[in-house]
């Protein structure tokens, strides 16, 4: 994960992706880094980022399971969709 300026976030963690997704992100744009690997881009706050991923990999963080789904399903719509 990688924190570009105050607001602009990538990462390749599918699932963090999602996450923020499911916490009403959107993505800002997709990038293809290699054949089987995509970085997504989000604008997001500093200080609300380090919130979440804090709690994301301590198992802290709760979302709407559905609402969890939805977001993979639509990142892989996107993914796919560029090919």
């Amino acid at each position: 994960m990688k924190i570009e300026n105050k607001n602009n976030f990538k990462t390749k963690d599918l699932y963090f992706a999602a996450t923020l997704i499911a916490l009403g992100y959107e993505i800002i744009s997709l990038e293809s880094i290699s054949p089987k690997s995509f970085q997504f881009n989000f604008n997001i706050e500093s200080q609300k980022l380090a919130e979440f991923e804090n709690n994301f990999w301590q198992r802290k963080l709760l979302v709407d399971a559905r609402t969890f789904s939805d977001s993979i399903k639509e990142i892989k719509t996107r993914i796919y969709g560029q090919g």
